[in-house]
């Protein structure tokens, strides 16, 4: 695996450069407004790169150099049986930092399935190939922040989680904890959100003074959310940086269709486009590393989160696939509008001709768009039917090797015509040759091949009736 990362300069403190990760025979990718990187194909959902080499805990709490880290965060099979990624598919040298995701908190203490007991063992056996290798339990993740609520809210009840941290710790021999809270304060529950800001401070405190009272070098690590409206009150960045030896920056998410949002955008953009402006403005990369270092966050400390996903968005008007169009819902493809790296790579095979991968240079970020997906509907305008008559037919959106039946509305009378597009170009006009048109005659054409000039070759087309007058 080849790695590439462009080099972080000073400028007043500032990130201004942008990160790079090229893999090995592999070209840029993304599905409706998504950042891929193939050289992590489908390990985790999340990769995150440092951005320098050396940590230290101020007031005089000096920690190792971490060296470079890469923090890949894993999820631990469902156990369902589906198909999803097992530890010994995990390459022991990929990452330098594996977060084995998510353990719950239940009765203020750390909770694990049967199936994740034996997952997190099954990654520490990883270290065997690689000694270097870091092993980090994540506790929380998206949609579990009931448990941290309740544990933090007082200094009892955080010495009970932090005493499951220590036993899960011994007990499996990982080299540290990562706490993904999402997120303090920002919640419903307002009776135990007022001071919660506050109490995850105290928490980080109090975890890091127990590795010290142990002498023991455990790595404590936080999952941070990036934009400015959850961090403006959720945490005292500062604080975050005197306990922690790094913070995974959740940079990505940043554009996903919603009700509020219903247009489409990239997920983990590197800079602002010139078209957005104030809120929008802030959703990238770039600001949100810029506005923690403002806050306080050591630079050595920031880790810049890649997603390995996608964001899939249904277009309003499939001729408009500009960033920013409008969007009615979440595409077909994924699951409730997120993608994952193989079924990015499976659609882009299947839609070599009729998909476009286009490059943003302004957010520095590529998207890919087709008019129609899997399973769409493929309407098609025949304009005129006459024997013997080229018929413009504008393709508006594709599908490949799918029969389409179409309505011959100016010849037929409503018979539908088993139509199968092999190949086709979303929004090409195609003329196609009807050698035979008959008032009630299913006729089947097979469209073999688009030519590059858009018209079709109907060398192929087989008559099964004789022509006659219209």
């Amino acid at each position: 695996m080849n790695l590439a990362y462009s080099k972080l300069e000073e400028n007043q403190g500032y990130l201004d450069r942008e990160i790079t990760a090229v893999g090995q025979g592999a070209s840029r990718r993304e599905a409706i407004s998504c950042k891929l990187w193939p050289w992590i194909a489908a390990l985790a959902t999340l990769m995150t790169v440092s951005i320098l080499s050396v940590t230290q805990m101020k007031r005089d709490i000096i920690r190792p150099d971490l060296g470079q880290v890469i923090s890949c965060y894993y999820n631990t099979p469902s156990g369902d049986g589906s198909a999803q990624l097992q530890p010994s598919g995990i390459g022991p040298r990929l990452c330098t930092h594996i977060n084995v995701a998510f353990a719950r908190i239940v009765n203020k203490s750390i909770h694990l399935e049967h199936s994740q007991y034996d997952a997190l063992q099954q990654v520490v056996k990883l270290k065997q190939n690689n000694p270097m290798l870091k092993v980090l339990l994540s506790v929380g993740g998206a949609g579990e922040n009931n448990g941290f609520s309740e544990m933090v809210i007082n200094h009892a009840s955080r010495k009970i989680f932090i005493k499951s941290i220590k036993k899960v710790l011994k007990d499996y021999s990982l080299d540290g904890i990562d706490l993904d809270w999402e997120f303090p304060v920002v919640h419903d529950q307002r009776e135990l959100s007022a001071r919660e800001r506050q109490h995850f401070s105290q928490l980080l405190r109090e975890i890091r003074l127990e590795y010290i009272r142990e002498k023991r070098d455990y790595i404590l690590s936080v999952a941070l959310a990036a934009p400015q409206s959850i961090v403006d009150v959720a945490y005292d960045v500062d604080q975050i940086n005197l306990y922690v030896d790094f913070a995974n920056i959740m940079t990505y998410d940043f554009h996903y269709y919603t009700k509020f949002t219903p247009f489409t955008g990239f997920n983990s953009p590197l800079y602002a486009r010139s078209s957005e402006e104030l809120f929008l403005a802030t959703l990238n990369i770039n600001y949100t590393v810029h506005m923690y270092q403002s806050k306080g966050l050591d630079r050595n400390k920031i880790v810049v989160g890649i997603p390995t996903y996608g964001h899939s968005f249904n277009l309003v008007n499939p001729e408009n696939p500009s960033v920013g169009s409008p969007a009615s819902g979440i595409g077909a493809l994924g699951a409730g509008g997120f993608v994952d790296y193989p079924t990015v790579c499976a659609y882009t095979a299947a839609h070599a001709r009729g998909a476009t991968l286009r490059w943003d240079e302004q957010a520095r970020a590529p998207y890919l768009y087709c008019g129609a997906e899997q399973g769409t509907p493929v309407p098609i305008n025949l304009q005129e039917c006459r024997q013997g008559t080229p018929v413009p037919i504008n393709l508006q959106e594709c599908r490949q090797g799918t029969p389409v039946p179409i309505n011959l509305q100016e010849c037929r009378q409503g018979t539908p015509v088993p139509i199968n597009l092999q190949e086709c170009r979303q929004s090409t006009p195609v003329p196609i040759n009807l050698q035979e048109c008959r008032q009630g005659t299913p006729v089947p054409i097979n469209l073999q091949n688009i030519q590059k000039d858009g018209s079709v070759d109907m060398s192929h087309a087989k008559l099964h009736h004789k022509q006659s007058d219209m």
